[in-house]
């Protein structure tokens, strides 16, 4: 009888070392993001609220978000498919999205300033992620939240390309090239009132004006995974520039440009940790949270904190507070639990459980259904350290083999990892009644 190592248990697989330079990114882009909106945005959109002795208005750190995005949608798509991609970004992103956009509702209606509260008409446009200005009479819940939609746009793009060969070589690099350069042609010359008017609010609408970004982080995943050249860089300037024109905003311009050398060393670079790192990475695990509550609630407690007579900078200081313990809140009840929850099939997994069950009932011992044959785990001996030569099927009434099959030496890992990203998935096959062993 040939012999194999005991399958792994649940949970046991070798992760992968995390790369500390993305989470350092990460971090700073949402610092960015939630200083600006603390010392700068707020006053600007809130008349209530009194100008800080000290401002910090660079506009950058969402644009920085982007690129990143960029960067590892095309390494999702690479390792994984972009049905994996759909599936896992959308799980992450709309849960938290969608109770981030109540909750700001909430808040805004019982503590915020009139300026910054919305219909419910609106909350649900919101919630149906519709893009920024797409529909007229509808306002976004949170000002911030134009860059959801621009995501999911980006997202279904690269999803619908990249199995079309559109994903690879020289049609990739022509993508990327048009994703800068179309929007710029059409800013450009579509600038008469009537239709070509409506075509530019469409384009706007649905993120053309920041193609650029992901353009950008597409083009410097090529060049760090070496499927590009020096040149493909030529693509990241290009994009820089681009930025420039449609925001015209040089100090923006500027750490974008310097996000993308960081995005550089990142992608190629050797990786660095330092225990004075460790506020930044966390705050870097909680950002697309952090990001969804700093905006309009943060605003809303600043506005109570000035009604109240706190000075301006006890309120930008309690507002950073509010965002990151609500950040990491939403993070640990509401995006992690559901993406783990959505990813691992979510109510179809129990419905298929339930019917796999169902089936095994009535059917007789002696035949499998490829399901079964999918989702049973390998069962082996502690002492079996050979490789796995065969399969075979086993009536748990008699003992009988019932089939057998050639399987390679990965037939055990990719059972072991069936069953550890089903947890039903042993207590299934028994349930249903042949359960494969190996020889």
């Amino acid at each position: 009888m040939a012999s194999v190592p005991a399958a792994p248990a649940a949970g046991t697989d070798r992760p992968k070392r995390r790369q500390t330079s993305w989470d350092l990114l990460r971090g700073f882009a949402i610092i960015f993001v939630i200083v600006q909106h603390a010392t700068w945005g707020g006053p600007f959109l809130v008349s209530e609220l009194e100008r800080r002795p000290w401002e910090f208005s660079i506009q950058s750190g969402a644009a920085i978000m982007m690129m990143i995005s960029g960067y590892f949608v095309c390494q999702t798509l690479s390792s994984k498919g972009p049905g994996t991609l759909l599936r896992n970004r959308l799980a992450r992103m709309l849960p938290a999205f969608l109770v981030a956009t109540l909750l700001t509702q909430i808040i805004t209606h019982l503590i915020g300033p009139e300026s910054l509260q919305r219909s419910f008409t609106s909350m649900i446009g919101t919630m149906l992620v519709l893009p920024p200005g797409f529909v007229e009479g509808i306002a976004r819940t949170d000002g911030s939240y134009w860059t959801v939609p621009v995501q999911i746009i980006m997202f279904c793009v690269a999803a619908l390309l990249w199995p079309r060969r559109w994903g690879h070589g020289w049609r990739l690099h022509l993508v990327l090239a048009a994703a800068i350069t179309l929007p710029v042609v059409a800013k450009l010359t579509l600038t008469e009132p009537g239709l070509a008017q409506e075509v530019r609010s469409l384009l706007s609408a649905g993120g053309a004006y920041r193609a650029h970004l992901f353009a950008a982080g597409a083009a410097l995943w090529l060049w760090g995974n070496r499927r590009g050249n020096w040149a493909t860089l030529l693509l990241v300037p290009a994009a820089v520039w681009a930025h420039e024109f449609h925001h015209d905003d040089i100090d923006s311009t500027l750490w974008v440009a310097i996000a993308t050398v960081g995005i550089a060393l990142a992608a190629r670079g050797k990786d660095y940790y330092h225990p004075v790192m460790r506020p930044i990475i966390w705050l870097a695990g909680i950002s697309y949270c952090v990001y969804l509550v700093n905006h309009n609630i943060g605003y809303s407690v600043m506005y109570q904190l000035s009604e109240a007579g706190w000075p301006p900078m006890a309120q930008s200081g309690a507002m950073l507070v509010v965002a990151v313990v609500l950040g990491w809140a939403l993070t640990r009840l509401v995006e992690e639990p559901a993406a783990n929850w959505l990813r691992s099939g979510g109510l179809w997994s129990r419905r298929k459980a339930a019917r796999a069950a169902a089936a095994g009932g009535s059917a007789t011992h002696d035949t499998v259904s490829q399901d079964t044959e999918r989702e049973s785990t390998v069962t082996a001996t502690p002492q079996d350290r050979e490789p796995v030569s065969h399969l075979s099927w086993v009536d748990t009434a008699s003992g009988a083999e019932v089939g057998r099959v050639e399987a390679p030496a990965r037939a055990v890992d990719d059972a072991g990892r069936a069953s550890t990203d089903d947890p039903a998935a042993s207590s299934r096959a028994t349930a249903t009644g042949p359960v494969p062993r190996v020889d």
